[in-house]
Order: structure tokens, then C-alpha cells, then sequence
């Protein structure tokens, strides 16, 4: 998986994808890390609900990956969400709760670079 890129939806159940960019940019490990954020239509049905869709485009490689997860983290603890749920596209989940030890994040994230992580929630 050296220096693939992934494309992940990030996705949360209170803030909508524009806000959730904003409080991603002003966190320091989007300074420190290679992250790419891009807002992009969604597809909905319905009239009146933004369908905008937020995915960060992340290297496995190195240090962005683990710096996403840990950023995302940070928002869930000041935004009181209880965790975040990491999905990948044969529908595998992970749930990491806010409260998560550093040292376990650190073990999570090597678990997560070895899947094919396709989307993050906030919950």
C-alpha cells in the first residue's frame, strides 16, 4: 500500500459537511499532515437537504492517515460525540470511542491502514 492514496467520506450526525471541513481545517493536524479536503455533491432525492458530501484524500502511507483519526478524535470530544465509526467498503466497522487511550489510538490506526477504509462518521 506504499504511497496510496484513499479517498474517505467524512460524515457527521449534528454538523453538516461544510461546518465538519471548517472544524477539520482549524485543527493543527491538518497543518501537519497531507490532507486534502474536498466537498462534493452528493446524490439525494430530496429537495432542501444539502447533499453535500466532505472526503478527505489521505496517504497511507506516513503519518495523515493517523492524523485524521486522531483530529476526528479531537472535534468528537468538543463537539460531544461519543466516537467515531470507521467503515470500509466490504462493510467492515470499527468503532473507536472519544475516550480512547492514546496509546490504543496508536494501535488502532495500525489495524485501520491495513483496510480499505471507504468512510468516517462522527456519532
Amino acid at each position: 500500500m506504499a504511497n496510496q492514496t484513499l479517498n474517505i467520506i467524512l460524515s457527521a450526525a449534528s454538523i453538516p459537511s461544510r461546518e465538519l471541513k471548517r472544524l477539520c481545517e482549524s485543527q493543527v493536524f491538518f497543518k501537519e499532515a497531507s490532507i486534502e479536503l474536498d466537498l462534493r455533491d452528493g446524490r439525494s432525492n430530496t429537495r432542501g437537504i444539502d447533499s453535500t458530501v466532505l472526503v478527505a484524500v489521505v496517504s497511507v502511507s506516513g503519518t495523515a492517515l493517523g492524523a485524521l483519526i486522531s483530529g476526528l478524535l479531537q472535534i468528537t470530544n468538543t463537539r460531544r460525540q461519543s466516537k467515531i465509526v470507521l467503515q470500509t467498503r466490504d462493510g467492515s466497522r470499527l468503532e473507536i470511542p472519544s475516550d480512547t487511550p492514546s496509546d490504543r489510538i496508536d494501535e488502532l490506526i495500525d489495524k485501520v491502514k491495513q483496510m480499505e477504509l471507504e468512510h468516517i462518521r462522527l456519532v
